[in-house]
């Protein structure tokens, strides 16, 4: 190996070294944006295209045939990848089968796009393994691009927050409670979100991804169907940046939180941001900041469906 390599390759494995610490620690935070943590997670493939190039420019692997090089790096990159995820118990990251995938996704960048490591030189073969790993890797990336599309789309939609009209605003809820978007007959055809609550203590959904910056307008309104049946109680809750890194995060008294009364049909609900601002106990809330809202019920008797239409801001002051 010549000296121009072995210094390449030493430099290689600095950068490799400093990186296996985010393997472990760092990142993303939890109120980070969701294309942030998508591209976050694709380190993966980086790390592990970096790595088995470096491996396969090692004298003893380049001296193997063509198929045992692949082999060698291949498990290599599944062993040490199960490795990597076993570890990460009791660190800041978390254990994920997606990230294995990941691994995979950039040792195969490597063995198919670098001429020296290609093991077959039939044309139409060639195309195929490309093709092939050139799926894995868009398949890998595309949460990253759906969050992406999905994040403009919320910029040029906003003041509404969601009304699903478009393709991905699913992935803008979380919640525990069951939920899918589908055409419903009462609403003439429009997308609704329907949620399935359940008799579970705690039962909703609640909004993750959304434009934060709520100070110019003056409520937060959501229009909601109940099919036929007993009236339901809805909790809603809002809360700003503060309130997840606050010295004492997450406390009852540092967000709003009020109670509506769903009656069979259609419900309007506006609920003024003034009266949301001075809801804290010790502080006014920042609307410039806004980071979650969420609606839930209270260990309700039997599950019920609700349909959720539209949620958007109004600038209009509300008149009592």
């Amino acid at each position: 190996m010549d000296r121009r390599m072995h210094l390449y390759l030493l430099c290689i494995a600095g950068v490799l070294f400093v990186s296996s610490y985010f393997l472990f620690y760092g990142g993303p935070e939890y109120h980070a944006g969701r294309s942030t943590k998508a591209l976050w997670n694709l380190g993966h493939i980086a790390y592990f295209a970096v790595l088995v190039f470096a491996l396969s420019r090692l004298r003893w692997i380049r001296q193997m045939t063509l198929p045992v090089q692949w082999l060698i790096l291949l498990l290599t990159t599944l062993l040490l990848g199960t490795l990597i995820e076993v570890l990460q118990y009791g660190t800041e990251r978390s254990p994920d089968l997606t990230d294995i995938i990941g691994d995979l996704a950039g040792c195969l960048l490597v063995l198919a796009f670098y001429p020296g490591l290609l093991c077959c030189r039939t044309f139409f073969v060639t195309r195929l393994i490309r093709a092939s790993v050139a799926v894995i890797v868009l398949w890998q990336v595309q949460p990253f691009v759906i969050a992406l599309i999905d994040e403009s789309i919320a910029r040029i939609q906003f003041p509404v927050l969601s009304d699903f009209s478009t393709p991905f605003e699913l992935d803008r809820w979380k919640g525990g409670a069951g939920r899918v978007v589908e055409a419903a007959d009462f609403a003439e055809g429009r997308a609704q979100l329907k949620i399935s609550l359940g008799t579970e203590q705690y039962s909703g959904v609640g909004m993750e991804y959304f434009p934060s910056d709520w100070s110019a307008y003056q409520s937060l309104n959501l229009r909601l169907f109940l099919p036929a049946g007993d009236a339901i109680t809805i909790t809603l809750r809002i809360h700003d940046l503060a309130h997840e890194l606050g010295a004492d995060p997450y406390q009852h008294g540092d967000r709003f939180n009020r109670r509506y009364t769903l009656q069979p049909g259609w419900n309007d609900i506006a609920v003024p941001l003034s009266e949301v601002e001075s809801s804290l106990n010790t502080r006014k809330m920042d609307l410039s900041r806004v980071k979650d809202f969420s609606f839930f019920t209270v260990s309700l008797q039997q599950p019920r469906t609700v349909y959720l239409d539209a949620v958007y801001l109004d600038s209009v002051t509300l008149q009592y």
